[in-house]
């Protein structure tokens, strides 16, 4: 909503679930009848989670729904709205983490997924060289935002149902 008051009203935020391939679609026509034969000059690729725990003890699926959103999510969001950025030789900014570089213990599928972000992000530069598509990822540091809110949530979560070995041997 405040993009759009304060906007000039070329700007069109969508909001969608990116784990949700009908959300996905419908976000991407909706772009494309807003557009008509216009083409899409940018894509901020913002979506994330975070996760947090002893590796050794992390449900799998827990680390699958991390990539599920840090990555899947980023790449299928990608592929919907290429179309419309070829038509404007637009640019791809995907938002990755320092953490993609350099993990931090208990939040280490932050990092594997920030990484995976990393590597999708120098792939598309150079599958799209010479297209007029220009391809970046921004890893930031700490950032106070509201995923770290999520991610406390989370974590309290695992502890929860984190067997009570590793809290003996990680502790809060």
């Amino acid at each position: 909503d405040r993009l759009r008051a304060g906007g000039t009203g070329r700007i069109v935020p969508i909001r969608l679930d990116v784990t949700r391939a009908d959300e996905i679609g419908a976000a991407a026509a909706e772009l494309e009848e807003a557009l008509g034969t216009a083409g899409l000059t940018g894509l901020v690729n913002n979506a994330g989670i975070a996760l947090g725990g002893p590796l050794e003890y992390l449900d799998v699926d827990l680390v699958r729904r991390q990539f599920e959103v840090n990555v899947f999510g980023l790449l299928a969001v990608t592929q919907a709205f290429l179309p419309a950025l070829r038509r404007a030789r637009g640019r791809i900014v995907n938002i990755g983490s320092i953490a993609g570089k350099a993990v931090s213990p208990m939040v280490v599928p932050y990092g594997m997924s920030k990484h995976a972000v990393e590597a999708l992000t120098d792939g598309l530069r150079l599958e799209l060289a010479g297209t007029g598509i220009e391809t970046a990822v921004i890893e930031p540091g700490a950032v106070k935002t509201p995923i770290w809110d999520k991610g406390a949530s989370l974590l309290a979560e695992a502890e929860r149902i984190l067997p009570p070995v590793a809290i003996e041997r990680y502790g809060r």
